[in-house]
């Protein structure tokens, strides 16, 4: 009798803690491509819908070196939410990783540093219409 509640108490085990999994990365270990194969960026802002594609390698390689040791650590509610500020989009010919400053693929997060301010200010800074 108790060896047969041994594996379902080891299973309960095993499902709750792979559930509660996410634990802090940076965009470097949560994007899995290579930032040096990113030919093409779209940053959309969430305030206005104005988007801005960048194409140029060395925009965009000098945008991802400044985010791609930001930390992006798991919020406690994972409730999903709505709108966001900015949602950056990169493209590696066809194939695209969408997040957004307090989501990656449908989790929540805040970032160490605030990755706000350097977005805003990339973004901002495009002289592009």
């Amino acid at each position: 009798m108790k060896l047969a509640k041994v594996p379902i108490v080891y299973m309960l085990i095993v499902i709750l803690t792979g559930c509660n999994s996410l634990e802090s990365k940076t965009l470097t270990q949560l994007y899995k491509g290579q930032f040096v194969d990113v030919d093409q960026m779209i940053i959309l802002d969430g305030t206005t819908g104005h988007q801005k594609i960048v194409s140029e390698k060395v925009v965009i390689d000098e945008f991802l070196e400044k985010i791609k040791d930001i930390q992006f650590i798991p919020e406690d509610n994972q409730e999903t939410e709505k709108g966001f500020r900015y949602g950056i989009t990169l493209m590696e010919g066809e194939k695209s990783f969408t997040f957004t400053m307090n989501q990656v693929n449908n989790h929540n997060y805040y970032t160490e540093p605030d990755m706000y301010p350097i977005v805003v200010g990339f973004y901002t800074g495009l002289d592009i219409q």
